[in-house]
């Protein structure tokens, strides 16, 4: 249930802005997704987060090489609505990003507005603030959205959803497509053996390349697993 942030802090009986929740963290529900508003107040280089959360886990993996921000919450909800308890604007938060979003955190500027989606992780009793990880950042307008859609439509998903069935089937496309030839072969049907033959004669060398090539671009992240475990 997507929850918007300020409400999820109420539920989670927060007291107003700047009192320390030390015990949020084991009321934060597992399944939380938050729509929120923030000011940025701090972008902090990429070398220098120190990721506070677990990167043992497949999620905290994401987050490694991320970028941290610290903003101020947005709480504009009217003051006579049935959800709200507390004044949670200007209420400190940390927020971390994954590696992917670096380029486009990097072009923020102070005190700007935005919009993110993400998890509340818990509260930081050093910082006083509240962590969430981000999962989604609206960098484009609606209309630059379309048109990258578009633009993707055109030029990449006619090829690369393919190479994903290849690179995903593959192992079990091979051993399928040699049985239809057996079978083609031993019924004497000759064009369905060809034509089942020439596809596997194709698949082969490309399915090995993605797999080599996925595997080569993928190396450096499980070193860094291995080292960081």
């Amino acid at each position: 249930m997507p929850y918007e942030l300020a409400t999820l802090l109420d539920i989670l009986g927060s007291q107003p802005t700047g009192k320390v929740r030390s015990d949020v963290n084991q009321e934060v529900p597992e399944d939380n997704i938050c729509w929120f508003e923030f000011v940025v107040k701090d972008i902090q280089p990429t070398h220098s987060v120190v990721l506070s959360i677990d990167v043992a886990d497949a999620e905290g993996r994401k987050y490694l090489g991320g970028t941290k921000v610290i903003g101020e919450l947005v709480d504009d909800r009217p003051t006579d609505s049935e959800e709200y308890l507390h004044d949670q604007n200007g209420q400190q938060i940390e927020l971390f990003f994954p590696k992917w979003c670096n380029r486009g955190v990097s072009r923020w500027q102070k005190d700007e507005h935005v919009g993110c989606q993400g998890h509340l992780h818990g509260w930081d009793t050093a910082s006083r603030r509240y962590q969430l990880l981000v999962t989604k950042v609206p960098f484009f307008s609606l209309t630059g959205t379309l048109l990258m859609y578009l633009f993707s439509a055109v030029f990449v998903w006619w090829w690369y959803f393919p190479l994903w069935l290849v690179y995903k089937l593959f192992y079990v496309a091979i051993p399928v497509g040699l049985a239809v030839w057996g079978v083609a072969a031993w019924q004497g049907n000759g064009e369905l053996a060809q034509n089942t033959m020439l596809m596997i004669i194709f698949l082969t060398p490309l399915g090995l390349m993605l797999r080599f090539y996925v595997w080569a671009i993928t190396l450096s992240d499980r070193i860094e697993e291995s080292e960081q475990s």
